[in-house]
């Protein structure tokens, strides 16, 4: 005779196992194109007078872009001076007129750059030792509100 309803099952026994190798080969995977992304290269670059680079043990940046040098007499943009001051407690405060023309001559080369097609928004920055560094964020806002995303800053490479 049928008896009705459903047979019970007993569970099924799972063999699971974590496969350790495929899952490490995954990461070292990642791990490399993670590193490759990460470029540290040398470039050849002639240091500007009155300017200490702080020093690195290993590559700087690649690459090619405009220039804005941070000297202890002036500020400089693509090898043409925009602003002097005597000494690091005469730097010219936000807003002052000397800002100004470091502003124009920025949105000029992004002018001329995106006119030409050319306009890839790196900047390498080469600043001194010693230069406040609300100076150079003052440098870098303006340089980002002009379009500059790839900012590399610049130091001596030491063997």
């Amino acid at each position: 005779m049928f008896e009705g309803g459903l047979k019970k099952h007993r569970p099924l026994e799972s063999n699971f196992e974590l496969q350790i190798t495929a899952l490490i080969d995954t990461l070292v995977i990642i791990l490399i194109f993670l590193l490759k992304s990460i470029a540290t290269d040398t470039l050849e670059m002639e240091q500007p007078k009155n300017l200490r680079l702080p020093g690195l043990m290993d590559g700087v940046t690649s690459g090619a872009g405009d220039r804005l040098v941070f000297r202890t007499d002036g500020i400089s943009w693509n090898s043409s001076s925009i602003m002097s001051f005597d000494n690091l407690n005469n730097v010219p405060k936000e807003g002052n007129a000397a800002w100004h023309l470091l502003e124009s001559a920025i949105a000029a080369s992004e002018t001329d750059e995106k006119a030409k097609s050319k306009f890839d928004g790196k900047l390498l920055l080469q600043a001194d030792k010693s230069i406040p560094f609300t100076v150079l964020t003052q440098a870098l806002r303006i340089a980002k509100a002009h379009g500059y995303r790839d900012i590399r800053f610049v130091g001596a490479k030491y063997n």
